[in-house]
């Protein structure tokens, strides 16, 4: 009887055992397909953009006059070597948002920057974070191009590869901060001019 048993299980599993078969209709996978589409294109939609991050992170800490509609671009240290390099004219930012002196400047620059006319010929002011800058990227930066970069805020027109103004040649003591800033920004638009 346990032989019949074992030869009955022997047999059993000589079958070929067929895997189901599960089918698809196409209804389902237009739905599927449609619904990871929306997903993944709400995520994109709701992610701020590199303009309201700015805002948001500088009006959070204090800033008093930066708008929403800033000119503040935020761009990689290769991207704006390369830009350098190009020789085209360039303002950048060095900052960083715990720093209070760049809380307090950043919307002076975008300020005076609109009212020196500068939008239409310059676009934006780039932006670098400064702790997001390697020991070598600052070196580089240092070396290359003369930037100090030891402290922040730090603000450079640069054209043709190399520095033009500093927004530190502009410190004053008979002069405002805002004053200073306009001054920066008058003098770019005079060697555009040129």
């Amino acid at each position: 009887n346990v032989t019949s048993h074992l030869k009955e299980i022997q047999f059993m599993s000589k079958k070929p055992y067929a895997r189901p078969q599960y089918k698809v209709k196409p209804a389902v996978i237009i739905i599927v397909a449609i619904v990871v589409f929306l997903f993944s294109a709400l995520i994109v939609i709701v992610q701020p953009s590199d303009q309201d991050k700015i805002y948001k992170a500088y009006h959070n800490a204090g800033s008093p006059n930066l708008t929403a509609n800033h000119v503040i671009q935020s761009i990689t240290v290769s991207k704006l070597g390369k830009l350098i390099d190009s020789g085209a004219p360039v303002v950048v930012f060095f900052g960083e948002v715990s720093c209070s002196a760049c809380i307090s400047e950043i919307g002076w620059y975008d300020l005076e920057f609109k009212g020196a006319g500068l939008v239409s010929e310059l676009s934006v002011i780039y932006y670098v974070k400064r702790s997001s800058m390697s020991a070598s990227d600052v070196e580089k930066f240092q070396t290359k191009y003369a930037m100090t970069l030891t402290a922040t805020p730090e603000l450079y027109y640069l054209n043709e590869g190399e520095i033009v103004h500093r927004r530190s040649d502009f410190n004053s003591d008979t002069q405002p901060m805002a004053g200073q800033i306009k001054s920066f920004f008058t003098a770019i638009k005079n060697d555009l001019a040129d």
